[in-house]
């Protein structure tokens, strides 16, 4: 990371796990305690889309494809529920998206690399992923391997949505400290002989207004990219032990393109690839926000690269999809209910496809 080495520091910490984080609001327990848990009235602030649909579960969406006679076909799913928790002034509410691979996926339990800086692209794509910069094989297979991450892909991963808890401390610090982070114990594709589940990956994309002063630190193990503003800002990449890595906005403001009083995305990516730790430790003075905007990026096949026409159908107002697929919704528009939504794309030859969802919207209180 030359763009900015004054900015981040690298430091091997070792942790030792303890035991096991419970499954809906998790929070930082205290140095010798097991991590302790919020509950939350409403269990469909977990989601995933194991088994059969059902409440708490992910439904996946209907897709109509009789308006066409192409090729074009859905490459994307949506997150059918929204969870936005109550504002409050000491703790910050994190909503991972937690996808499960099995331990015969290319990129699991094959590489032991130590730090292996590099693996990840300075820009995301246009999708808001993470893009493969290093060399085929001596961490990561290959980037078509590395793309299935931070996706959703049938048969070889399964996602569900947790939530986390940052809980301001007597410096004015934000953190949440787990030295046993396997949320997905006994889910999804299982623990798979193991005693825990080891193989997943986190997803986390939310926003801040940059105050000035701020600083991001993450310790932990696999591999953890953060992106800020879409510039990579931590870069711990590979498998390896429990490593920190720390990034100063103000020391880093010019190669992340971010100045004070603007609003800006933070996005994190986190692997846990091998057997037997998973370290997961956020100190921030970073405000960031606890109801990031309803996002959903539209993906159809395109092999005969015709322009398309994006239309959106609900009765939730204020949710909308723009000329490039993005659909949103504002946090502040945000209100409980269930609401169907019908998303069209067509293109200028005459045909259209359709994917049809319910999207849930739940208000939870912390306490």
């Amino acid at each position: 990371m030359k763009f900015f080495m004054n900015a981040l520091v690298v430091s091997l910490i070792g942790l030792i796990g303890c035991g096991q984080p419970p499954a809906f609001v998790q929070k930082s327990p205290g140095s010798n305690a097991l991590p302790k848990s919020v509950p939350v009235p409403n269990p469909q602030n977990e989601i995933d889309d194991g088994g059969t649909p059902g409440e708490g579960e992910y439904e996946p969406p209907v897709v109509d494809y009789s308006g066409s006679s192409s090729t074009m076909s859905f490459l994307s799913s949506p997150d059918n529920l929204y969870s936005y928790f109550t504002e409050a002034s000491d703790v910050i509410v994190l909503q991972p998206t937690i996808r499960d691979f099995k331990i015969a996926h290319v990129d699991f339990e094959t590489y032991n690399t130590g730090l292996k800086t590099g693996l990840a692209a300075v820009d995301l794509d246009s999708e808001g992923k993470p893009v493969f910069a290093g060399v085929p094989g001596q961490a990561v297979t290959s980037a078509e391997s590395f793309a299935q991450w931070y996706r959703d892909v049938v048969d070889v991963n399964k996602k569900k949505k947790i939530a986390i808890e940052l809980v301001k401390n007597g410096a004015g610090i934000y953190e949440y400290h787990n030295t046993s982070f396997f949320p997905l114990d006994g889910q999804l594709f299982g623990n798979e002989g193991n005693i825990h589940n080891y193989h997943f990956t986190a997803e986390i994309e939310t926003q801040f207004t940059y105050q000035g002063g701020e600083v991001f630190e993450f310790i932990g193990d696999d591999d953890v990219f953060v992106f800020i503003n879409n510039k990579l800002a931590v870069d711990l990449g590979g498998v390896h032990g429990a490593l920190g890595g720390t990034v100063n906005l103000d020391a880093a403001a010019s190669a992340l393109g971010i100045q004070v009083g603007n609003t800006y995305t933070f996005k994190m990516f986190f692997a846990e690839r091998h057997t037997t730790q998973s370290n997961f430790k956020i100190n921030t003075s970073i405000h960031l926000t606890n109801n990031p905007d309803y996002r959903y990026q539209v993906m159809v096949s395109n092999p005969d690269l015709l322009p398309f026409t994006y239309s959106i159908e609900s009765t939730l107002a204020g949710l909308s999809i723009d000329a490039n697929g993005l659909v949103t919704l504002q946090a502040t528009n945000a209100s409980p209910g269930v609401y169907p939504v019908k998303i069209s794309v067509s293109d200028d030859q005459g045909n259209t496809i359709k994917q049809s969802y319910n999207l849930t919207i739940v208000e939870t209180s912390l306490y």
